[in-house]
């Protein structure tokens, strides 16, 4: 050990430029993998989380996760498949007290859920499985416990006022049990969650109200496969049974685990890939250097084994100074990695469990063992190269024999990094296209100074359709009252939503075929004023007025796709809708279309109808305020506390801080594989430098020997071109032949419609191209400067 750290100092520019170029590598791949671990590999903190499932729906408009409390009992009573099941609803509920009164989530659940979860609480109790109907207990997650309540422990058996309620606190869950992000636990009636309205008679009866998740626990012995089977079978007879709402519906399961990663498991898988490229490129790096460093001590090598050292003498020295650098360069990526987890994290949008650290032993493992392989893989291909050579070439001075066949093994690692830096490069520049397309989508309204502020009424104190209409007309009122407020409205599904109302309907009096299923659309309330308020162009017609209220008739604008769609060429001014209730609703007016969540979509068709004729209890309101104001949200939260101090805002932001919620996983994700691209092209120049460094090296003679015959310098150049370019350009092919095997997964998994053209093709191959170009032209800049007499007497 002493004799290689030895060694090592007297050769610090390869020592501090291996050991910082597989830290970083090491370091990223550890953070990466570490997240990965903890997010996409262990279970979920739940008792055999991997036999938990969630029975879903599709009735032909997409797959939905919601039931009927008819479809839990019919599910637990004929499907065997199952151990339990147990039904989960989420509602917005107020918390009160402390300074201000609080929306939180909660999650109505069923008797059996807790059971079903195999978790105890922290402190307390769960609901129990014999908890009475309507039972005032309700238990809190760690995250608002400590939040909210500061960790007070007395809290357990203490009351607490939510919505008109007011509660028991049975217990507090420990960190590590997080659920949809749900605040707090409330039960259920009738054995199943709490319905969204007060219901009369038997709920368990109803088929018509699905409103809550059904998530089960797979019995002994079943597979998710055969619980497939079991459910699909046992989704048919309940079809039977009410076949008018359940046409055409598909039961499935999917795994809670597959529920509870999709929204960032796209991002880490493309982090993932990335730095794994990056570590490869590097190890391919590091093997060359390597071999260069070994031939430059052939010599030395040789002489070894002429004296009695074994080849497995000389190969353990090989690789012990491979591993000594790798494992440097190990430590130095786990200093790295414990940083750069939180990062990660950042990046791909991915939950912080709490009381769990950002970077543990996964993070420590990963780099351990990477490091191990790093080093034994890279120490042995020159260990191979040198035994292989045998000292008597080494000590008859053949090094350009030897050189050549050595040069030929570092050209393959080269050609493997130059081939991994075009996968890395076409594939940022894919995602880089992606985000170009999607900040370039029309959104179809202004989205400069525009504020969002969502209020969600509780149905306790706004019951009826006037008492919510007064309260968003005052709160509109005195919003516009405000001196930084150019206008204001509200509407129930704003832009760059994810909420979505779908909407059955039909045109004039067609009559209807109970047998076949009718069109639907997207359906919102909005406001007079709000296609104003957003600068949304009225193509035809007009929009909503104040005369539009309770006792006016029925109106209804929609949007362009919309009356495309359903009526073509013609104008759908003074058309007819029907929706459930069974009443005409007259089309007044034709907008432009309006994005929701998904900006590479289609525009889908949009319906919306008068505020004043069907007031709902959760609105946003729009406000388009003047430019380079401060204290707005502060200004309208006192408004919404002035009209009624026990509402709290559910949500408040820029329209530009929501299209960053949706564009800012990819946004952040995109630069950092542009980092990682441009860290992969360096890496890839500096094995290209150190392919044509060496073989410079070892044919110093030769070209000494040509130079003192008067070739010229330029000629020795332009051959040292076409060699030096050759690992490069058999790398860029295969680059060229894995990018197009990986394509299909590419586009489908990574980066939606978006296809790689002539243009994407190019510039990875330039990039790649132009790093390789200058790896070479530096390297032989280099060891052309030479005098070739005075290289001559040294050789």
């Amino acid at each position: 050990m002493r004799i290689i750290l030895r060694r090592l100092a007297r050769t610090p520019g390869f020592a501090i430029s291996a050991i910082a170029m597989l830290g970083i590598a090491i370091g990223a791949v550890a953070s990466v993998s570490g997240v990965v671990y903890q997010a996409l590999v262990r279970d979920l903190p739940f008792r055999q989380s991997h036999r938990l499932v969630l029975l879903t729906r599709d009735s032909g408009d997409g797959i939905v996760p919601y039931h009927a409390p008819a479809d839990l009992r019919d599910f637990s009573e004929y499907c065997q498949a199952f151990e339990m099941l147990a039904g989960v609803g989420l509602r917005r509920v107020v918390l009160n007290g402390g300074s201000e009164a609080d929306q939180v989530i909660a999650a109505s659940v069923s008797p059996t859920f807790f059971e079903m979860m195999g978790v105890p609480a922290e402190w307390g109790r769960t609901l129990e499985a014999n908890e009475e109907p309507r039972a005032n207990f309700v238990v809190l997650s760690n995250r608002i416990w400590r939040s909210r309540f500061a960790a007070n422990r007395d809290l357990i058996g203490k009351i607490v006022e939510l919505d008109d309620s007011t509660m028991v606190v049975a217990g507090v869950m420990p960190p590590s049990f997080q659920f949809l992000n749900v605040d707090l636990w409330l039960g259920g009636d009738q054995g199943v969650p709490l319905p969204p309205r007060p219901i009369e008679g038997d709920l368990l009866s109803r088929r018509d109200l699905a409103y809550f998740r059904i998530v089960g626990r797979l019995a002994d012995g079943w597979s998710i496969d055969q619980a497939r089977s079991e459910v699909a079978a046992t989704g048919a007879q309940v079809a039977q049974q009410a076949p008018d709402i359940y046409q055409d519906t598909r039961f499935d399961l999917l795994p809670l685990k597959q529920v509870f990663v999709r929204s960032y498991r796209h991002n880490l898988e493309l982090l993932g890939w990335a730095v794994a490229c990056v570590l490869l490129i590097a190890w391919a790096n590091l093997a060359g250097l390597l071999v260069a460093r070994a031939a430059g001590r052939g010599r030395e090598l040789a002489i070894r084994q002429a004296l009695g050292a074994g080849r497995s003498t000389v190969a353990r020295a090989l690789i012990g100074e491979s591993l000594v650098v790798a494992s440097a360069g190990g430590f130095l990526g786990i200093l790295l990695a414990v940083w750069g987890a939180r990062g990660v994290r950042a990046l791909a949008k991915v939950p912080q469990p709490d009381g769990t650290p950002g970077a543990g032993l996964a993070v420590l493992t990963v780099a351990f063992l990477v490091s191990l392989v790093v080093g034994v893989l890279a120490g042995t291909l020159p260990a191979m190269r040198m035994i292989r050579s045998g000292q008597r070439s080494m000590l008859s001075d053949q090094l350009a024999a030897a050189g050549s066949g050595r040069s030929r093994s570092w050209s393959v690692l080269v050609a493997v990094a130059v081939g991994l830096s075009f996968l890395l490069s076409l594939g940022t520049i894919l995602l880089v296209a992606t985000l170009v397309r999607l900040e370039a989508v029309e959104l179809g309204v202004d989205s400069r100074d525009l504020l969002l502020v969502t209020i969600q009424l509780p149905r306790f104190r706004y019951p009826d359709s006037p008492s919510r209409k007064a309260f968003h007309e005052e709160v509109g009122e005195r919003i516009e009252a405000l001196p930084a407020v150019v206008a204001s409205s509200w509407s129930l599904i704003p832009p760059l939503s994810s909420d979505r109302v779908g909407l059955g309907f039909r045109i004039g009096a067609a009559p209807v075929n109970p047998d076949e299923r009718g069109p639907t659309a997207n359906f919102s309330l909005a406001s007079p004023g709000y296609f104003k308020t957003l600068r949304v162009p009225i193509l035809a017609g007009r929009e909503f007025l104040e005369s539009d209220g309770a006792g006016a008739a029925l109106v209804a604008v929609v949007n362009e796709a919309m009356a495309k769609k359903y009526w073509g060429q013609e104008s759908p001014i003074g058309a007819e809708l029907y929706f459930r209730e069974n009443q005409a609703v007259t089309v007044v007016g034709v907008v432009g279309n309006v994005r929701q969540r998904n900006l590479l979509a289609p525009e889908e068709p949009m319906v919306l109808r008068p505020f004043a004729q069907s007031p709902w209890p959760s609105m946003t309101f729009v406000v388009r305020f003047r430019p380079r104001v401060a204290g707005l949200r502060k200004s309208i939260r006192e408004v919404v506390r002035e009209v009624d101090p026990r509402q709290p805002i559910a949500a408040i932001q820029t329209m530009d801080e929501r299209l960053d919620e949706i564009l800012g996983a990819r946004r952040r994700v995109g630069r950092t594989l542009v980092g990682f691209s441009v860290a992969a092209l360096l890496l890839a120049a500096v094995g290209v430098y150190g392919i044509v460094a060496f073989r410079l090296r070892s044919i110093r003679k030769e070209i000494a020997i040509r130079l003192a015959l008067g070739a010229s310098r330029g000629a020795l150049l332009r051959w040292c071109l076409r060699r030096g370019l050759l690992p490069v350009i058999v790398g860029s092919l295969l680059g060229m032949i894995g990018a197009g095997l990986a394509l299909k997964w590419v586009k489908s998994e990574l980066f939606g419609a978006v296809v790689p053209g002539p243009t994407a093709w190019l510039l990875a191959f330039s990039a790649v191209f132009l790093a390789g170009v200058a790896g070479v032209v530096l390297a032989t800049l280099q060891g052309l400067h030479v005098e070739p007499l005075e290289s001559i007497k040294t050789d």
